[in-house]
């Protein structure tokens, strides 16, 4: 993991799909289902310092 002062880099690998377009999709959806888990462990740490 990189990280700067405004940026955080992960890396995500994925298996290859067949095209550039379905690789993109599965990067994107690998993304989107990170965020998603971030998304909760930052709202249950949240909720649990209430």
């Amino acid at each position: 993991m990189n990280t700067a002062a405004s940026k955080v880099e992960l890396p995500i690998a994925i298996t290859e799909q067949g095209s550039d377009a379905l690789n993109e999709t599965k990067v994107l959806q690998s993304s989107l289902a990170l965020a998603e888990e971030l998304e909760g462990s930052i709202k249950f740490h949240l909720e649990a310092q209430l």
